[in-house]
């Protein structure tokens, strides 16, 4: 590959002197470039010390001093096309200038042929029918990108006269260029093709007035890459053995995974070396450039200490915009650092602080635990969340994920979303995850989190979700909602409840007719202390013995104060409540938390369960679903456990492999807009609360950022003395040792479990 670079500064040529005069000569054309000698750190140490360098000092000897990154930005793409299956909030207008083209499109993918059997869907039906509307389609194709790698879609309608993309897909692979939405309709550089159903939040942006948001969706994972997106580094001065040098600590530091097919970076000639992204930071592939450009090539234990302290001082001494820098380099220096880290975690300046802390658990250092701990329940909203990230991304101590699990329980909706958030990124268990599937292909999930606090969270990450802060938050005891024209909910009267507490699994909800009680007694392990007499506590946690009238019985955990005082009232408050009794005195919808067994002596355990709902004995319980297929007569009826979870689960998925069950298939917008509506109509006794996406600020901001900043140089001096190679620069190694025999890096190598790639880089 062939590629310029703008002479910097005089080097020898063919390993022969440079005549005086050439020089001179040299240096008129380039605008006089001057050498100097590093400086030592001092008070201005961000300042340039000459022409040739144009970073800060403590950046020295970095990666990113000696080259720069090309194509290391998310490269914007888009194209026309349409989308269908509206509820006639399309538009049959289509644009002049547009419409013969998308004739051609739709004929070129197959649309209106016999052959194909697509007959029906010819382009001139397709543009007149009121559920179809002309988009434009845009995307972020990550940098690094392998060929087949995805990524999101933004979706806006294009003529006015259209209202809403909710329930809409794509209908046939968009071409996607960076000059694909130009109106002369002339692609250039195909890169990427996109697809799918689209996700179009139903609640309005604080800012937005009308339903202009409806006319704008996202297709999580639609766009599909084409073309490999190469990420190279072009070295400021040609030459092999920087090149090679290069190459090989970034290897050392990022090594190849089991699912990569080349090394993280290879050295393609004397001023180029390839970048490949890692399977492992195929998620975020900014933050492993952003790690690499902050690399040194040096990885002796003499040169880490030393220079870690420099970072601290630089730091300390501007930390208004040295904080990410920094805290990156510091993480590339590995676990030896942390000594001069821990002077850090505790100082006055937060930013000081936020830096050494986010490098110390990046680190799995633990004395990181006690300052983060301090931050995570006592600091700003915003600080609390970084907090909760930090602690759970370190893996090796339980006491961390202990404090971001009990931050579900926080007051603050945004805290808990934040602590469900950084769970999810490192896969801790106490997010119950179940995928709900299509025909053949996974949908979106729904995850189930402890909380005091039920609460719906509908979002779109690297995965659609739908979250239920609670475990199973039950609808109303007399549920009805009419949910579009389709879809509707109704309580069914049921005579018997043919449920008892036998043979139940663990995660399974079930309605538990109580036909005998026991006493109450406190669980000492899930009981809230506190060495604060003023602080305000959750009310404690009870169990108590139940039994059906059968004679099985099972230990109820009631943790919810309303559910306390309610059974107190209505199930203990009344006579002879150890003795079965004929008929229930209350119905409870329990989910099984442990199921029936025996101990170690052989001795039979009842079951454990969580108490999510009381109801009436008399009351009605499971509800129907009535929903009739956009083009069929007859509605079909789906009979449901009244939860949130199992509602959204029954509401998305086609078919039970195991049962051979159909379900109504919406898609993860559609369900997200009926849980939406049941809230609005108090259906669901929580708050709902969905995400609106980012997606559109980055495309918008992707179109004006085109700067580059500044970064650190070698000087020339530095180069020639690197390039002969007899002597070692600022440490840096020589070409025959192996940076991964590098005592300062850690045993993760700064890169997660290759078995669990939602965990962060540096997490085991």
């Amino acid at each position: 590959m062939k590629y310029t670079r703008t002479p910097r500064c005089t080097r020898p040529l063919g390993g022969r002197p440079v005549p005086l005069l050439i020089v001179v000569a040299l240096l008129l054309i380039a605008g006089g470039c001057q050498t100097s000698s590093p400086t030592s750190y001092d008070n201005n140490i961000g300042s340039e010390t000459s022409d040739t360098f144009s970073g800060p000092t403590y950046l020295r000897g970095t990666v990113g001093s000696y080259g720069s990154f090309i194509n290391n930005k998310p490269r914007y793409v888009g194209g026309y096309g349409m989308v269908v299956d509206l509820n006639a909030t399309g538009s049959n207008e289509v644009p002049r200038w547009m419409r013969d083209w998308l004739i051609n499109e739709m004929r070129r993918n197959n649309l209106g042929s016999v052959q194909f059997g697509t007959e029906a869907f010819g382009p001139e039906r397709v543009m007149a029918d009121l559920g179809s509307a002309v988009v434009a389609v845009e995307g972020l194709i990550p940098p690094g990108a392998a060929r087949g790698s995805k990524f999101d879609l933004l979706v806006t309608m294009v003529d006015q006269t259209s209202t809403s993309l909710a329930g809409g897909r794509l209908f046939w692979p968009t071409q996607l260029s960076p000059t694909g939405l130009d109106k002369s309709l002339v692609y250039t550089e195909t890169l990427a093709a996109g697809y799918g159903e689209l996700f179009v939040n139903p609640i309005a942006p604080e800012d937005e007035t009308g339903t202009e948001f409806l006319r704008q969706g996202v297709v999580v994972n639609g766009g599909t890459v084409t073309e490999a997106q190469s990420v190279q580094f072009v070295l400021n001065q040609p030459s092999y053995r920087v090149a090679n040098l290069v190459a090989q600590r970034i290897n050392s530091r990022f090594r190849q995974g089991p699912e990569d097919t080349l090394e993280t970076a290879v050295a393609k000639n004397d001023g180029l070396i390839e970048i490949n992204v890692p399977q492992r930071f195929s998620n975020q592939p900014g933050e492993l450039l952003a790690l690499i450009e902050h690399l040194y090539l040096d990885p002796s234990p003499q040169f880490v200490q030393p220079t870690a302290d420099l970072l601290g001082r630089a730091l300390v001494d501007s930390p208004e915009d040295r904080g990410r820098p920094i805290s990156l380099a510091w993480k590339m220096l590995g676990p030896n650092a942390t000594p001069v880290l821990r002077q850090y975690y505790n100082h006055e300046d937060a930013r000081v602080q936020d830096a050494s802390l986010q490098a110390g658990s990046w680190l799995q250092d633990p004395q990181v635990l006690v300052p983060l701990t301090r931050i995570a329940t006592a600091g700003k909203p915003a600080d609390r969340v970084r907090a909760a990230r930090a602690l759970a991304a370190m893996s090796r101590n339980a006491n961390a994920r202990k404090i971001v699990r009990d931050m579900l329980d926080d007051p603050d909706p945004d805290i808990r979303i934040g602590a469900y958030e950084a769970l999810v990124l490192v896969g801790d268990r106490a997010v119950e995850r179940l995928s709900v599937r299509g025909e053949s292909d996974h949908k979106f999930f729904i995850d189930r989190v402890p909380s005091r606090h039920p609460m719906v969270y509908a979002f779109q990450g690297d995965e659609q979700s739908i979250v239920v802060f609670g475990g199973d938050i039950a609808l109303h005891k007399q549920t009805f909602a009419r949910l579009g024209d389709n879809l509707s909910l109704r309580t069914i009267a049921v005579d018997s409840i043919p449920v008892g507490l036998r043979d139940r699994h663990a995660g399974l909800s079930a309605f538990v007719p109580l036909h005998r009680c026991g006493a109450l007694e406190l669980i000492p392990s899930l009981t809230p202390v506190s060495d604060d007499p003023d602080a305000k506590l959750p009310p404690p946690d009870w169990r108590v013995e139940v039994g059906d009238k059968d004679g099985n019985s099972m230990m109820l955990n009631i943790r919810d104060a309303e559910l306390q005082d309610a059974f107190g009232v209505n199930v203990l408050n009344v006579p002879n409540r150890g003795t079965p009794s004929d008929t229930p005195r209350a119905i409870a919808m329990v989910r099984v938390v442990q199921p029936a067994g025996k101990d170690e002596n052989g001795k039979p355990t009842p079951a454990v369960g969580e108490l999510l709902q009381l109801r009436d004995a008399d009351a009605s319980l499971p509800i129907a679903l009535r929903y009739r297929k956009p083009g069929e007569r007859e509605p079909k009826v789906y009979r449901v456990t009244p939860t949130v979870a199992t509602l959204a689960y029954t509401l998305g998925f086609k078919q039970d492999n195991i049962n051979t069950k159909t379900g109504p298939d919406l898609s993860f917008s559609e369900v997200v807009q009926a849980l939406s509506a049941m809230s609005k109509q108090k259906q669901i006794p929580a708050p709902f609360l969905a995400r609106v996406s980012p997606l559109a600020k980055r495309v918008s901001a992707a179109q004006r950022n085109n700067q580059t900043q500044s970064r650190p140089e070698i000087t020339p001096e530095e180069f020639e003395r690197l390039e002969r190679g007899d002597e070692q620069i600022d440490g840096f190694p020589d070409s025959g040792q192996s940076g991964s025999d590098a005592p300062d890096a850690p045993e993760h190598d700064g890169v997660p479990d290759q078995g669990n790639t939602n965990r962060l880089p540096g997490v085991e």
